[in-house]
């Protein structure tokens, strides 16, 4: 039987877009002690991280419910994990100069983070990073995958998820764990998916003009945590939801412009957010062999990142990461049955 092919959503699109590109301008205004940085507080960039976690279990819940779990965990993977191996790979190479890649204890540091594995980084003690530091973000997604195909195999999966999600989130504010696999599976962030799940399961709600308004509360609350920071799933989680779910009402009401460019740019955001920390990286180094001071040199910095990642993450979205995709979910077709009536259509196996 054919497989209806999931709904679009602009919106998301935008968003992912957007989401992108916070995160690229958060990276190169980071502060460096060469750096002139008239921001040097303003972490609100990282907010597109809490947009991405909504935006997944809002994709999730619309497009995968309804897949068998082993056919869910294998286009995750593929969508996932190879152009991210990539990534890692490629960072240990741009990296080649440093003393940190001589150190034999890159290879455990290299191997877990090929696999997922939530570890304390070596160049960083104090965070749980891997090699390619955005990275961080696919230990909580692939954790979310795995909790989302056992949910599937249930068949109450709202009920399953929403427990097991709630139950994990109690046990890291109620115990004070120190292994960075606990810690990172009972980080209250991961209720973010939870957030967009609910957001998909209730989306004929937004079809109310007034819930349009959710996007501009959105921005506006996450704009005041810039003043007033308090956890991150409040601070950013929230404010993220009502931009997530403010778009869709805009777009559910058909108010929603068309803007090609940030369509292209959300398709390549995954891309685009693995490569972006080389290129911000990279121009850091360019950077530092040139004359430049003051707001003049942040302005290079910011946008010569910005301009670099979204060139770059273009480039590996069309020659690496859609070829790949292509070659990793190529099927046979299965040929129609010579005995079939000729008034029966042969079945298709296009999955969507």
């Amino acid at each position: 039987m054919t497989q209806s092919k999931p709904k679009q959503f602009v919106s998301v699109q935008y968003l992912r877009a957007l989401a992108a590109i916070i995160v690229i301008l958060h990276h190169a205004r980071n502060p460096r002690p060469w750096l002139f940085n008239p921001v040097p507080d303003l972490g609100i960039g990282q907010a597109g991280v809490d947009i991405f976690f909504i935006i997944s279990g809002f994709i999730m819940y619309e497009s995968a419910r309804g897949e068998a779990p082993a056919e869910f965990v294998r286009r995750r993977i593929v969508r996932v994990v190879p152009l991210y191996w990539i990534a890692t790979l490629l960072t240990l190479l741009v990296a080649a100069g440093s003393p940190l890649t001589w150190d034999g204890r890159i290879l455990g540091d290299l191997v877990q983070s090929l696999l997922f594995i939530p570890h304390y980084n070596l160049e960083h003690p104090d965070r749980i990073w891997p090699v390619l530091i955005p990275g961080w973000t696919l230990n909580f997604e692939m954790f979310f995958y795995l909790l989302f195909a056992i949910a599937i195999a249930t068949r109450r999966l709202l009920v399953s998820i929403s427990a097991t999600l709630c139950a994990l989130v109690a046990a890291g504010l109620a115990f004070r764990f120190e292994n960075p696999i606990l810690l990172t599976y009972t980080d209250p962030l991961i209720a973010e998916f939870l957030m967009g799940i609910l957001l998909a399961r209730y989306r004929e709600k937004l079809a109310h003009p007034p819930a349009m308004l959710l996007l501009p509360v959105g921005i506006a609350a996450l704009a005041a945590s810039a003043a007033v920071m308090g956890p991150r799933v409040l601070s950013w989680g929230l404010p993220a939801f009502a931009i997530v779910a403010g778009a869709l009402a805009v777009e559910a009401n058909h108010r929603l412009p068309r803007v090609p460019l940030l369509s292209r740019l959300g398709d390549a955001s995954y891309s685009i957010y693995l490569f972006q920390i080389i290129v911000v990286a990279g121009m850091g180094r360019v950077l530092r062999l040139l004359p430049l001071t003051g707001p003049v040199q942040f302005a290079a910095m910011v946008l010569g990142s910005l301009g670099g990642a979204i060139v770059i993450g273009l480039i590996a979205h069309h020659a690496i990461e859609r070829p790949l995709h292509r070659v990793l979910n190529r099927r046979r077709r299965r040929p129609a049955p010579e005995s079939a009536p000729p008034h029966v259509a042969p079945v298709s196996l296009t999955a969507r």
